[in-house]
């Protein structure tokens, strides 16, 4: 039943977000947002095999934000990180949480499937891009659109010396956005 609210939640506040509906914001971690998703995706990782490293920084500055919004995010970066190593031999899916150089708290979803090809690391936050077979290319748009609406950045980079692609999601913190 929980999870049934958790979804009608999430389509309320996609359809907000769609319709550029104001959205209330308030303080959150996203230590604590990932700590609320990863539960939900260990059945997933169980089943596919693949090995979970997760290194969050509960220290880290609370942003400004939809909690909801920002776990879709999160949940899709996970998911898209799942599919990705369907083939692969090497299943391992790192997901950290900190501050960069600007004091940006971040997300940093890594995974060892095939990669972005360079051409395409733009590309796949497209509407209805999709690299997967039954993909319908919605799920990194939106998340994008989530981001920027959060005043953040989401982008792709390849796995310096392997395979794999990573995703890092950066928002300021909430003491940043109440001064803008």
């Amino acid at each position: 039943m929980s999870d049934g609210d958790r979804a009608a939640e999430v389509l309320t506040r996609i359809r907000a977000l769609l319709a550029r509906s104001p959205v209330a914001r308030q303080p959150c971690r996203l230590a604590d947002v990932v700590s609320d998703v990863l539960p939900l995706v260990r059945p997933q990782m169980s089943r596919h095999g693949v090995t979970l490293q997760a290194s969050v920084d509960p220290d880290a500055p609370a942003v400004l934000g939809d909690r909801i919004q920002l776990q879709q995010v999160v949940l899709n970066l996970v998911l898209n990180g799942l599919d990705a190593m369907q083939d692969s031999v090497e299943r391992h899916l790192l997901v950290t949480t900190g501050t960069d150089e600007d004091d940006a708290v971040n997300v940093i979803v890594s995974d060892h499937g095939p990669g972005v090809p360079e051409r395409d690391l733009q590309r796949v936050f497209e509407p209805f891009y999709t690299t997967k077979p039954e993909g319908i290319g919605i799920g990194l748009a939106l998340s994008r659109s989530i981001t920027d609406a959060h005043g953040g950045r989401l982008w792709a980079t390849a796995n310096a010396g392997g395979p794999g692609a990573t995703f890092h999601l950066t928002l300021p913190t909430a003491h940043e956005r109440e001064d803008a």
